[in-house]
């Protein structure tokens, strides 16, 4: 697909390209302020560029216009705390930094605001005549959260980029008559899909911008009536709690997309009670992966056929391929194959102990593959995230599937729930109105095995999220000590 091409199409569109809160951009100010941001790139040599700035044009612009202009980007939360912010320049070594927020630093002469960088927006040239970038590039950069260790960034090229968006665009049916709500950080990769495929398909993209719009995004989704919904599944569990799923909300609503954790066969019902017409995808990728490596798509009348406690992953993107390795009873670590999964890791090569992206032989040809570290097994020939290949328990000789005790409290009625395991101690994080905690291990002694049973199950009012707008476990963790 080539991208270029069909941006210059809509260059004398004045249909809604952004629409932000108090101000809707048209597609013709869109293609303007990129080409600006693009020759701004290119007269004053700018290879890497780090972006922090919140959801909405400014952000889009300045990374569509490092995309045609061949510069690698990294987006980058504005959430984050100033010290992980200065890892990420020490490892990027950006040419140039745009940041809502300026700060005495070391590299203040290669760092300036949006609004200072479009300052000139008048002067923008006014046509599509220039270079492709050359396709085995890097596009963008981004970091992972560092649950292991110090953040590594991901590379991913080009033509990684192009093969998914070329896939979203027709998998996902985006076209110039919806309306794509945008949630997620710029910081997680996901954020990535909605920015260029709701682009290139000429629908009308909605920042989620802030705190207010994230806890409580079904005001936007009905006022702007979003037909796209993409984010990680603990967005329906705020919808849940304030009692907004339902026909009114999510009535004009056709398709909603989840990856970032697992999703529920609860969540779905829910879902399809409000809106039996939506279709739901169930998407499954590390960021090396390029967005995502796996899909599921549901409809209201096969569902089921995809459902045991969690939703299945489904089948490989085109051009991808799956890898089971290290199998132990009916489970396995996925390892995910082909050219347009990730290049490896910013400074690493990819011999490293610290990386596990490497060449593999399957069936005699070799294969760039990625080690994912998480354990799926196949249950009816469908596909299904266990857990983390390091979370793996076992207690008393008897293996755990932290999913299955997640589901049953789901079943019971907990509107959010995680189960972690600390020092051989199983640990249920629930929210539950009208909680009574006999009541609910009388549940689980019925339904789950002895040893199943959590230690300590603690009700919290709500859950903290993380700047990718996951639960944030570290958080949950911390508070007990």
């Amino acid at each position: 697909m080539d991208l270029v091409k069909i941006l210059k199409l809509h260059f004398e569109n004045n249909t809604t390209a952004v629409s932000e809160k108090s101000k809707d951009y048209s597609y013709y100010d869109f293609c303007r302020y990129c080409l600006y941001a693009r020759a701004y790139y290119v007269e004053h040599n700018i290879k890497k560029v780090l972006i922090t700035a919140p959801q909405g044009f400014y952000a889009y612009t300045l990374i569509w216009g490092a995309y045609l202009a061949g510069t690698t980007f990294c987006p980058v939360n504005v959430g984050l705390p100033k010290d992980r912010k200065d890892y990420f320049i020490k490892e990027f070594e950006p040419d140039l930094m745009i940041d809502t927020e300026i700060q005495n630093n070391a590299i203040s002469n290669r760092l300036t605001t949006p609004d200072s960088f479009y300052k000139n927006i008048d002067q923008a040239l006014t046509g599509f005549e220039f270079e492709i970038p050359q396709i085995d590039s890097t596009a963008y950069i981004i970091f992972t959260s560092g649950s292991t260790g110090l953040p590594k960034g991901v590379m991913i090229s080009r033509k990684s980029l192009n093969n998914f968006i070329s896939f979203s665009v027709e998998e996902f049916s985006s076209s110039p008559n919806d309306v794509w709500g945008q949630y997620s950080n710029l910081g997680f990769d996901i954020s990535i899909l909605d920015i260029f495929t709701a682009i290139i398909s000429g629908a009308i993209l909605v920042p989620f911008p802030g705190t207010a719009e994230k806890l409580l995004p079904a005001k936007i989704i009905k006022e702007k009536k979003i037909t796209i919904w993409h984010s990680v599944p603990s967005a329906i569990d705020l919808m849940l709690k304030t009692n907004h799923i339902n026909k009114d909300i999510f009535g004009h609503v056709k398709t909603m997309i989840f990856g970032g954790e697992r999703l529920f066969p609860s969540q779905v019902q829910l879902l399809f009670d409000a809106n039996p017409e939506l279709i739901i995808y169930n998407c499954y990728g590390p960021t090396e992966t390029t967005i995502y490596a796996t899909y599921q798509k549901l409809a209201v009348h096969n569902y089921l056929d995809y459902c045991t406690h969690t939703v299945s992953m489904g089948k490989p993107l085109p051009n991808y391929g799956l890898v089971l390795q290290n199998k132990e009873e009916n489970l396995a670590e996925l390892v995910i194959t082909g050219d347009f999964i990730g290049s490896g890791y910013l400074g690493l090569k990819s011999d490293s102990s610290n990386t596990a992206f490497k060449e593999i032989t399957v069936d005699d040809v070799k294969h760039w593959s990625y080690a994912t570290g998480d354990y799926v097994e196949f249950v009816n020939h469908n596909l299904y995230y266990v857990c983390r290949k390091d979370s793996q328990i076992k207690i008393r000789g008897n293996r755990i599937d932290l999913s299955e005790i997640d589901y049953a409290l789901r079943e019971f009625g907990c509107i959010t729930n995680i189960t972690t395991c600390i020092e051989d101690k199983v640990i249920a994080f629930i929210v539950l109105e009208d909680y009574s905690e006999a009541k609910l291990q009388d549940y689980l002694k019925k339904k789950l095995p002895p040893y199943y049973i959590p230690n300590k199950i603690i009700n919290k009012k709500s859950f903290p999220f993380n700047t990718s707008g996951k639960i944030d476990i570290k958080k949950l963790l911390s508070e007990l000590a």
